[in-house]
């Protein structure tokens, strides 16, 4: 009778190897399903690099743009230059002659405005940037294993 009891609760073999081979898709699975997310993660993050980096390199390229445009207007706007025009337009300098002056009474000072001009953005130096952002998981293990042998495993 003892003999019959331990023998309805052996498994039979093939219910062993299906169990095994059940766990064994279980861990190739969870291994596949996080090396997935950790690449979609890294793509993601080095396609956020990518774009970073391209409007950086088109940031600059307006503020040549805007820096070149200034310099243009202040060539096109200085004394030498505006005096040629207006030469050319017929225009001649004022004499004492010329020159005509009125009293108004009832006339109020204009205060003059002031117009600040701020920056709209922030420069962001290579350095403010977290490490973590701009690390692989890969440089992240293999960084204190070189560090250790760097050190003489000491």
């Amino acid at each position: 009778m003892k003999d019959r009891l331990k023998q309805a609760y052996k498994q039979k073999p093939w219910r062993i190897q299906i169990q095994w081979v059940g766990r064994i898709l279980l861990v190739l699975i969870i291994s596949i399903i996080s090396i997935v997310l950790h690449l979609n993660v890294t793509t993601q993050a080095a396609k956020a690099g990518v774009e970073i980096r391209l409007m950086e390199a088109e940031r600059e390229l307006l503020l040549r743009e805007i820096n070149n445009n200034r310099t243009q207007l202040a060539i096109i706007t200085s004394a030498a230059v505006m005096q040629k025009r207006a030469e050319e337009l017929g225009f001649r300098p004022a004499t004492n002659a010329d020159i005509e002056y009125l009293f108004i009474n009832e006339y109020l000072n204009k205060e003059p405005e002031i117009n600040y001009y701020q920056s709209t953005f922030n420069k962001v130096d290579d350095k403010q940037i977290d490490p973590q952002y701009v690390q692989s998981i890969w440089d992240l293990a293999f960084s204190g294993t070189l560090f250790y042998l760097e050190r003489g495993g000491k």
